[in-house]
């Protein structure tokens, strides 16, 4: 059944409702942090690694040039 400008859509819910939401429990602070669980910058910033991934590419370009003059 389509809506026309005459009849508005019907918005009544066809599935069940999500579930309730329940809040994460309270950090007491006596639980020890975990260094490496602190995201690096390769996780906080991926576009280094593809910048290091063109230098890297651009450098060895340089140097197979190089060697393919001898």
């Amino acid at each position: 059944m389509s809506a026309t400008p005459e009849q508005p859509a019907d918005l009544t819910p066809t599935s069940a409702a999500p579930p309730p939401f329940e809040p994460a429990p309270p950090i007491d602070g006596s639980a020890p942090t975990v260094p490496s669980a602190d995201p690096g910058l390769t996780e906080q910033h991926p576009e280094v690694l593809v910048g290091g991934a063109f230098v890297g590419g651009a450098f060895l370009a340089l140097v197979l040039k190089r060697l393919g003059r001898r």
